[in-house]
Order: C-alpha cells, then sequence, then structure tokens
C-alpha cells in the first residue's frame, strides 16, 4: 500500500490491447477464453477510470476491474460498451476529431 499518495505505477496488462482510430480510443480486454455474464461498465471521467462489473464462470476472478483511460476529450454521451465472446470493449469517441490548438496565454 502506498501512503505517501504518490500515484502507484500500473504495469501493462497483456490482456489489454489498446486501439486508437480516428476520432475515437479503445481498449479491448480478453478475459482468458471465460463466459461473461451480466456485465455492465461505468465510465468515471474525473478518475479515468472505466469500472467493469459482472460474472465469469470459470477462470478466476475477474471482477470487479479497473481499466484505465488516458487523458483527453471524450465524449461521455457516445461512451460505448459491449461483449463480444470472452472480449469487452470499451470504445470512447473524442468530443472533436480536430487537434486542439494549444496557445500561450498574454497577460
Amino acid at each position: 500500500m502506498n501512503n505517501n499518495n504518490e500515484p502507484q505505477q500500473q504495469q501493462p496488462n497483456p490482456n489489454v490491447r489498446y486501439e486508437r482510430t480516428k476520432g475515437t480510443q479503445k481498449r479491448w480486454i480478453n478475459t482468458a477464453g471465460t463466459n461473461l455474464r451480466d456485465v455492465r461498465a461505468q465510465m468515471d471521467f474525473s478518475t479515468r477510470l472505466c469500472n467493469v462489473n459482472g460474472v465469469a464462470d470459470g477462470g478466476g476472478d475477474q471482477f470487479p476491474m479497473a481499466i484505465p483511460v488516458p487523458s483527453g476529450f471524450y465524449d461521455p454521451e457516445k461512451f460505448e460498451f459491449g461483449v463480444t465472446g470472452s472480449l469487452i470493449l470499451v470504445n470512447l469517441p473524442f468530443s472533436s476529431e480536430e487537434p486542439v490548438e494549444v496557445r500561450r496565454l498574454e497577460f
């Protein structure tokens, strides 16, 4: 446990594939061939965590899981979540496909 309030470094998870396509950020989570039931997700944009809960038959403890999402300007209304076989997909569309221009403020 980290007692000095410093963020803990997370190790890369080989079961999570990150994909960025035009206009969206995707997370594919492989649950190692388990049968998934009653899977649901809630995205917390303030902590940048997608909290996933459900039931996995066999394959050990899969849930709950917190999937980190990189910082970005996402559209909360278009958040998508789905399950295909033993794969979980978290799809986060960006709020704009155009890059945001950053300018220095003059005082």
